[in-house]
């Protein structure tokens, strides 16, 4: 019988619903990663803790060398860097990986995820 109208009506407001919450979301990490720039501030003199959080916030699980890769940094630079993110609760070690150590970023995760 047609219900074409019914049937837009319906799913753009789908898409406006999905729309509002993708923003929510994404101000929920915003405020995040300003939370951790600030602690990662104050927890080191050194930039590459800084550097490497948006590649931790974009990835979620990282290693060694994804920190190495994001930051041109050294592998024992690399190491401070996470031992710092640790330090200030944006990584905890997670699994370990065809014997590569990888962290979890599990408050950016609960963030992606949670049901509002």
């Amino acid at each position: 019988a047609g219900g074409w109208a019914a049937w837009i009506e319906f799913f753009i407001s789908a898409v406006i619903a999905e729309a509002r919450d993708a923003v929510m979301r994404l101000r929920r990490i915003e405020e995040l990663v300003s939370k951790y720039r600030a602690r990662a501030s104050a927890a080191s003199r050194s930039n590459v803790p800084l550097r490497a959080i948006e590649s931790v916030v974009d990835r979620v699980y990282v290693s060694v060398g994804d920190v190495v890769a994001e930051t041109s940094t050294s592998v024992p630079t690399a190491r401070e860097a996470i031992r710092v993110l640790e330090s200030i609760g944006l990584l905890q070690p997670g699994p370990r990986v065809q014997g590569k150590q990888y962290w979890v970023a599990a408050e950016v995760i609960d963030e992606l995820y949670r049901l509002d």
